[in-house]
């Protein structure tokens, strides 16, 4: 049995069966994991709450390793209902699943995340020119 992803709206936009999210088309398009969620390229998407893709701020928005794009579903299933964002406060990002690699995200510049990962293995002082 399928979980359906929802917009803020209500809409059913996507399914989920295990780790990977399919289109309401039957295309593979992302994958979660531990409440995350990713495209299938391994780019970080947002959170999986209250069956929405939402940004939460402060959580951890590291990539995943890419995954091999599943075969699609033949006949996926079909949601009847619509469902009712109550007290949502996250903003909606689904469509970040749509987001080509290359495609810079409005939330981040360009070199953040490697500034980041700098920052975690200790390198960012040398690399900006501060003495160490």
């Amino acid at each position: 049995m399928a979980d359906f992803l929802f917009s803020a709206e209500g809409e059913a936009r996507a399914f989920r069966i295990g780790n990977l999210i399919y289109g309401m088309d039957g295309a593979a398009i992302g994958q979660i994991f531990a409440e995350r969620v990713y495209r299938l390229d391994g780019g970080f998407v947002g959170s999986l709450y209250r069956n929405m893709v939402v940004e939460k701020p402060e959580e951890d928005t590291s990539d995943r390793p890419a995954i091999r794009r599943p075969p699609a579903f033949a006949n996926p299933p079909k949601c009847r209902f619509r469902s009712k964002a109550v007290g949502i406060s996250f903003p909606d990002v689904f469509d970040r699943l749509f987001l080509t690699p290359s495609a810079p995200r409005a939330d981040r510049r360009p070199s953040q995340r490697r500034e980041e990962e700098d920052d975690f293995f200790g390198f960012a002082p040398a690399r900006r020119g501060a003495a160490g």
